[in-house]
């Protein structure tokens, strides 16, 4: 599957963004006891990048075809912003950053129907399996990562160092993700 030109792009992408997505709901308790607040702010941390998500994921989805030419900026917006913890903001800036990048997570939509538009269905299933393996193991090394380089240098600085990772690789992939419409040829994983 990463051998395929057309799919290596969004797999990476989708993995990158999935791993980034969770690095700030690893570390919403000591972020928010960074900021100086509690419990109320960890809740609002963790749902302000799933609100963004869902808004602009329900104006993305309602796009069609369009949605094709959002791939890389939507990419670029769902890691972009957490550059942004590196000047260590106040908590209206954190959160607005967190909206912002969730925004940008409605990417998947576009990446996801891109995938099934690409991959041949005969071998769409193991497909889908070996992306959805990379998106747990991606999770996994970002919640166990987010916490270790937080040790080092901070919550806020930790978000900012991921977004920075995560956007160089993201910017690494965009030729792939503006390259040709996806055709039915046969692809295998």
């Amino acid at each position: 599957m990463l051998k395929d030109t057309r799919l290596r792009p969004l797999v990476i992408v989708v993995w990158v963004i999935a791993a980034a997505a969770v690095a700030p709901e690893a570390l919403a308790v000591p972020y928010a006891a960074h900021l100086g607040s509690g419990t109320v702010t960890v809740g609002l941390l963790l749902a302000a990048n799933p609100v963004g998500n869902v808004c602009n994921g329900l104006l993305v989805a309602r796009l069609g075809p369009r949605r094709r030419g959002l791939l890389a900026p939507l990419a670029l917006l769902a890691v972009g912003p957490f550059l942004l913890c590196l000047a260590d903001p106040p908590l209206v800036l954190v959160l607005s950053i967190l909206l912002l990048s969730g925004a940008g997570m409605a990417v998947n939509i576009v990446a996801s129907t891109s995938f099934v538009q690409t991959v041949a269905a005969d071998v769409r299933g193991r497909a889908l399996g070996l992306v959805g393996t990379g998106l747990a193991a991606g999770q996994g090394i970002a919640l166990a990562g987010a916490g270790a380089i937080s040790d080092l240098v901070g919550p806020a600085s930790a978000v900012g160092l991921i977004g920075l990772l995560d956007a160089t690789i993201v910017l690494s992939q965009i030729a792939g993700l503006r390259g040709t419409e996806p055709d039915r040829a046969s692809t295998n994983p």
